[in-house]
């Protein structure tokens, strides 16, 4: 049987790096040192995301991440507004991918076969086989 796991963490601290830093950490200790294949990260928009998300990826190197504005965090531990969570995922059995789609309110077409480029289901090499 295939061994999945999720886990999720918040901080409040104000600082992109030391929260990044937190954030990674976390993961990397609920995870037992493994690495995630995916991490997804909510922040509010008082953080400089891109340190925020250059100290995650440097300190837990999830296969992915992907960050976006809230307002108003909420991760199962705490809920709160400037600060960040996340969700990191181990697993496997599972395959996951991002995309990202531009212009949405511009050309909603565009932007959904940007995403979908992304997504080739049983078409995908790395999908497992049953």
């Amino acid at each position: 049987m295939a061994i999945n796991q999720v886990i999720v963490s918040h901080t409040t601290l104000s600082n992109a790096i030391e929260a990044g830093k937190f954030l990674a950490a976390e993961v990397r200790q609920k995870l037992h040192g493994a690495l995630p294949d995916v991490v997804i990260v909510f922040a509010s928009p008082q953080f400089d995301y891109v340190k925020l998300l250059q100290a995650i990826e440097a300190n837990c190197t999830p296969k992915i991440l992907v960050g976006c504005s809230s307002a108003g965090e909420v991760s199962g531990c705490n809920d709160s507004n400037a600060s960040a969570a996340l969700r990191a995922t181990r697993a496997e059995d599972l395959t996951f991918n991002a995309a990202l789609g531009l212009c949405v309110r511009e050309t909603t077409g565009a932007a959904r076969d940007q995403v979908m480029a992304a997504f080739t289901g049983p078409q995908h090499a790395a999908t497992p086989t049953p």
